[in-house]
């Protein structure tokens, strides 16, 4: 009897163990990744891991289902088409008393999902008490607008509410009026039915306010962040909450990522440990709009464009031919698709008639397209698309329900389903 006691007593004890050591296992691909273009959110529910894809306003656009093998999740696109998530988790040299190799989960600057969009990196986010639900402070694009200046917001409470300042010619500073409106803060601005809205994201500690994005100033963002390109290739940086996430492209060549801290000034790939050999990446600023990855000898600059400057309003209205005539304006906000790309718009309706806007690829955000048409009436439109100042495609679309229903027909014979929706 006792010896069938101590091995029961044996059984539990082994079954604590192991459940204590399932419990403390750690699963790599699961949690919230990051990228300069796109977000992505992993899960697992049983054995299948559910991916979720979302663009930098914090959108869900893409959500599939994956099984693991190995290193790998495995699963098909909405083509078909078969993709891998590989997660690379540096290696300890240290060998374990099994004779196994330690994988070091601590190395948080080091683990990424590689995929065939490019690395994504564990997401950090700033843990901060900021008045104003987030939005106290001072916010700059990541564009440059003249060569000295950045767009800037500069949002604050005072005793009469929101106070709200546009900066850019430090001696034309404009206050419009603004106020709390559904934790989003209402801006107004000449020309919009409604102002304009600034929305806080705390993953990112930023706001967006229509596609322009911007950051809480600091002089290693203004100094760092954007899209630098030469003639042969092109260095990004971003955010991930106090740490600055870099990915250079050589056009003909490779593509790399790292994510580090500024320091002198500079943004140095941090030592992998575990891999021996390896050379070493440092951005260096040089001067306002120039950077360098090798010292001073290859030179990027600053591709950022602005959408909005300080000698136009939001709207982007085109100008009456008569200057003592005004048009009214009415802009609009979309979002929907053009082919499998989901895209956002931003439209403005005069009383004449007369349609101008932009729209952009959420998967693109550094690229927009300008667009310009008229509204024929019974909820027809027709849109040209520019890229540039040459004409890429033009869209006929009809009203159906709260959503233009249509197609692009491209210049160079491509042709795609539109959508826009309110």
């Amino acid at each position: 009897m006792k010896k069938k006691f101590n091995y029961l007593l044996l059984i539990i004890c082994v079954q604590l163990l192991s459940g204590c050591a399932n419990k403390d296992k750690i699963d790599p691909f699961v949690g919230e990744w990051t990228s300069y273009d796109n977000d992505l959110k992993i899960a697992k529910v049983d054995t299948v891991y559910q991916i979720e894809y979302f663009d930098k306003r914090g959108q869900l656009y893409q959500t599939y289902q994956a099984s693991k093998a190995g290193d790998l999740l495995s699963y098909r696109d909405n083509n078909g088409i078969g993709k891998q998530i590989q997660i690379y988790v540096p290696v300890n040299t240290k060998v374990s008393k099994e004779g196994n190799l330690i994988l070091d989960y601590e190395d948080s600057l080091h683990i990424r999902l590689i995929t065939d969009e490019g690395d994504y990196y564990k997401k950090f986010t700033i843990k901060s008490n900021i008045g104003l639900n987030g939005f106290a402070g001072t916010w700059k694009t990541t564009a440059r607008q003249y060569s000295k200046n950045y767009e800037a917001i500069k949002i604050d409470s005072t005793s009469k509410g929101v106070e709200v300042s546009w900066i850019g010619d430090p001696t034309q500073i404009w206050s419009p009026s603004a106020s709390f409106q559904n934790g989003m803060i209402n801006i107004s601005e000449p020309g919009v039915d409604g102002g304009i809205y600034a929305n806080y994201f705390k993953d990112c500690d930023c706001i967006t306010i229509g596609k322009d994005k911007y950051y809480r100033y600091n002089e290693s963002d203004e100094t760092f962040l954007g899209h630098w390109k030469n003639n042969n290739g092109e260095i990004k940086i971003s955010k991930n909450g106090n740490y600055y996430l870099v990915l250079t492209h050589q056009y003909s060549d490779y593509t790399f990522t790292f994510l580090t801290e500024v320091k002198n000034n500079e943004l140095k790939e941090p030592i992998d440990k575990y891999a021996q050999g390896k050379t070493y990446t440092t951005i260096t600023y040089l001067s306002p709009g120039v950077i360098s990855d090798n010292g001073g000898t290859t030179k990027y600059y600053n591709n950022n464009k602005y959408v909005r400057n300080y000698n136009k309003s939001f709207n982007n209205a085109p100008s009456s031919t008569n200057s003592n005539q005004s048009i009214a304006t009415t802009t609009k906000t979309f979002s929907g698709n053009v082919g499998k790309l989901q895209a956002y718009y931003n439209l403005t309706w005069n009383s004449d008639g007369t349609i101008y806007g932009t729209y952009y690829y959420p998967s693109r955000p550094n690229i927009s397209y300008t667009l310009k048409g008229k509204d024929l009436g019974n909820g027809n439109i027709h849109l040209t698309e520019y890229t540039g100042s040459d004409v890429s495609a033009n869209c006929n679309l009809s009203l159906q329900g709260n959503c233009y229903v249509g197609q692009m027909n491209n210049t160079d014979g491509r042709v795609f389903k539109m959508t826009m929706c309110q």
